[in-house]
This record gives structure tokens, C-alpha cells and sequence, in this order.
């Protein structure tokens, strides 16, 4: 049954953590897409990325 409602060529896998740690190891499955806190892609893991605004 899953066969007909899941379709792994529409699917997405988001992984969050250190790109250093774990870039390596996804790379054999897809191309790999980095964003930043904001949510904006960004072009390379070497950028620093920004902290989030505190809510309160």
C-alpha cells in the first residue's frame, strides 16, 4: 500500500546539524542544498551562520 501514496522521487529528506559532520556522508545520495537560519539558500557550509532573534 505504501507503494501508492509514497513517491520517493517527490520526496525530501532535511537534515539539520554541523554540514561538516554530515555533508560527507549525504553527498552519495543527491545533490545536497544548504540554507541558512533564515531559511535563505545559501551558496557554501564555510559561512558563518547568523543566530536566531530571541523571543520572549
Amino acid at each position: 500500500m505504501a507503494q501508492k501514496y509514497i513517491k520517493p522521487e517527490n520526496a525530501y529528506i532535511v537534515v539539520v546539524g554541523n554540514a561538516s559532520e554530515v555533508a560527507d556522508k549525504l553527498k552519495p545520495f543527491s545533490e545536497i542544498e544548504y540554507y541558512d537560519v533564515n531559511g535563505k539558500k545559501t551558496e557554501s557550509t564555510s559561512q558563518k551562520t547568523a543566530s536566531a532573534p530571541a523571543t520572549g
